[in-house]
């Protein structure tokens, strides 16, 4: 056996900042989510928008009767540490969200179902990364106020549990903390099981490792800005794989509202998005992980390895995106 603390892994959008609503439109607020064009995946959808794809978003618990998101589905995880009494006594497999402070909808959760889920062309708010993928709740994170929360060491290797208990493929962790001998171990489970597991660097702003981002089988990811500039508060160094944008960033908060928030939390949301659509795509999370890899290992002078346009990817397995080439779709994608 083998004892280890109960670490806590925080959960945090490092800002967090409302915004106006607009008239009616197809996602109206699309203009502004510059995630979109950077990740490309709207050049992707005659090909594929996460068809099928199961994700599991272990954080606090979105909130599920927002009007931008699709009927979810939540895998609950035990509150309390178990005895030693209670040792081999079964818990809870899933339910739906209750009275535990773990299943009550909250601000993080919210905001990384949105960036990944988000329906699309509703005429309600934004659009997500992967709209049609299927986003499977695991609240293993108390929230703590604001857009922040806590999770405990023995809620996230349930979470593992319940993670390959729903079937999924990709798993999205933006949360960090200390490493833990356990952690290490579940993570490494995870990828043996065939899952890719994507994790925020956090955002202290320091080149010191942070985990379950710095484990190898886990894509760490840190933000920057729209100009591909880094976070000021995101944590850097080799260990980091991968920056994605995670700075004012639109997504989804409890009472069907919006919000702009940043930092490394929404950058993991957005490489989770780019893989399911490419793992919808190619039938394959891994070989998805491999071919953003090598598009990224490949680009020259790049001062920090960043998310690829998803069609970039694509054309290394031989897909093509369907995009007409007008005046209007060669002109430099972004906000208008």
């Amino acid at each position: 056996g083998i004892v280890v603390p109960n670490d806590i892994y925080s959960s945090a959008a490092d800002e967090l900042r409302p915004v106006a609503a607009v008239a009616n439109a197809p996602d109206p607020y699309a203009p502004l989510q510059y995630g979109l064009a950077i990740s490309g995946v709207r050049e992707a959808r005659t090909l594929g928008a996460g068809d099928g794809v199961r994700i599991a978003l272990l954080d606090s618990t979105p909130e599920l009767s927002h009007r931008d998101l699709a009927p979810g589905r939540i895998e609950a995880v035990s509150t309390e540490v178990p005895s030693e009494a209670s040792k081999g006594k079964s818990s809870p497999r899933s339910s739906s969200a209750g009275s535990s402070s773990l299943e009550k909808a909250s601000v993080h959760g919210t905001l990384m179902a949105g960036v990944i889920g988000a329906v699309e062309n509703n005429g309600f708010g934004i659009a997500g990364l992967a709209p049609r993928a299927r986003v499977v709740s695991i609240p293993v994170c108390t929230a703590t106020g604001g857009a922040g929360g806590q999770c405990t060491i023995y809620q996230l290797l349930q979470g593992f549990d319940r993670a390959h208990d729903a079937e999924a493929v990709l798993v999205n962790l933006s949360l960090s903390g200390p490493p833990n001998p356990l952690l290490e171990r579940g993570v490494a489970r995870l990828e043996e099981l065939g899952l890719v597991v994507v994790a925020a660097a956090g955002n202290d702003g320091r080149e010191e490792k942070r985990y379950p981002a710095a484990y190898p089988s886990v894509i760490g990811v840190g933000a920057v800005d729209r100009d591909g500039r880094l976070f000021r508060a995101s944590n850097r160094g080799a260990w980091v794989e991968l920056y994605a944008p995670g700075v004012e960033v639109l997504s989804t908060v409890p009472g069907s509202a919006f919000a702009f928030g940043s930092g490394t939390s929404l950058a993991a949301a957005h490489v989770t998005g780019s893989l399911a659509v490419l793992t919808g795509i190619t039938g394959d999370a891994k070989r998805a992980r491999s071919e953003l890899f090598r598009v990224v290992n490949a680009r020259t002078g790049d001062s920090l390895p960043t998310l690829p346009a998803v069609c970039d990817v694509l054309r290394r397995v031989g897909r093509t995106c369907g995009v007409a080439k007008t005046k209007a779709s060669s002109s430099p994608a972004g906000p208008r």
